[in-house]
């Protein structure tokens, strides 16, 4: 038995679309450490603060710590799909026009030429007078750069970001999609997400009179892809069928996993791996069995993602694998 531990969050999807997500872990599921304070949103897989302390929530945290969803530390919300976000400030006013921002590398580098369509949810935490989030703001937005930015090297605030919301997003109870599309014109790698527009140019809603002011946001369900209709449609395909029978075992296993989809399927599927920067690590073509044993022996340590795709029907399980 291997002595190594690994961490598989498995997303079973069947599909009619022939495109794919850029945004690794878009949903933010796949992480290394449950988070327990502030400034862990680099325990998501891929993800980094390109902008001073964006947070990480996941329900992974034991209840009580803050950072658990959907009983935050800085308000009560489920997750738009799965049960981990990201948290950032859009706003908030001291020296420097400071903003939190969270960025990754994209799967793959874009066409300069190709029109890409973004969706991506966000959702204005709760609104109290103890922590001073107390006030709803407009261009929150997605930039989209060649240049990758860091805590140490941020991404600056120049008015510009390709995809943003031009309303005050000030919605507490649900999650708001903002959506846009561009053109590339250059063959962007990193993108960032956040409010790239300083105070002047930032519009803002007041709940209460306050000497601070400052907004807070969840985001979740990040997409970029050149098919539209998947944009708009990626995570209601993911969770179309939440609830249907699956089974796999063993859990803790070691070298070997079991998919029982407890029927046959219809149409031949296809079984991909994925690791936590999008590279495909493992491939099974014309699956049609219901019962689907696999060999995890070369895979290293690391969190995974493991897709059936078909092109006609839809289909979505999630469940979370150990290996030791």
């Amino acid at each position: 038995m291997r002595n190594k531990l690994v961490y598989i969050f498995i997303f079973l999807k069947i599909s009619v679309f022939a495109q794919t997500n850029l945004v690794p872990n878009p949903s933010f599921e796949i992480y290394s450490i449950c988070p327990n304070t502030s400034y862990q949103l680099h325990y998501a897989s891929g993800w980094s603060s390109v902008r001073n302390t964006p947070d990480y929530f996941n329900s992974c945290s034991s209840q009580g710590s803050g950072f658990s969803t959907p009983n935050t530390v800085i308000g009560f919300q489920y997750a738009a799909s799965g049960g981990a976000y990201a948290g950032f400030y859009s706003y908030f006013p001291s020296s420097g026009q400071p903003r939190e921002c969270l960025g990754t590398v994209l799967a793959s580098p874009l066409i300069i030429g190709t029109k890409y369509f973004v969706n991506f949810k966000v959702n204005l935490c709760q609104i109290d007078s103890i922590s001073l989030n107390n006030c709803a703001t407009d261009h929150i937005g997605a930039l989209f750069s060649t240049n990758q930015y860091g805590f140490s090297t941020p991404v600056p605030i120049n008015n510009f970001a390709q995809v943003y919301s031009n309303s005050i997003v000030s919605d507490t109870a649900n999650w708001t999609t903002i959506k846009g599309s561009f053109v590339a014109d250059s063959a962007y790698q990193y993108l960032s997400i956040g409010n790239f527009f300083d105070d002047l140019s930032t519009n803002k809603t007041y709940f209460f009179s306050s000497s601070t002011y400052s907004a807070y946001y969840f985001v979740d369900d990040i997409c970029v892809s050149t098919d539209s209709i998947f944009t708009e449609t990626w995570t209601n395909i993911r969770e179309i069928n939440a609830n249907s029978s699956l089974s796999i075992y063993p859990n803790p296993c070691s070298d070997k996993l079991i998919v029982d989809l407890q029927e046959s399927p219809n149409i031949p599927l296809t079984l991909t791996i994925y690791n936590s920067l999008g590279q495909v690590v493992y491939r099974k073509q014309s699956v049609n069995e219901e019962r689907i044993t696999l060999n995890l022996s070369d895979l290293s340590s690391g969190v995974f993602l493991l897709t059936l795709t078909n092109p006609t029907e839809c289909f979505f399980k999630e469940e979370k694998i150990i290996i030791e």
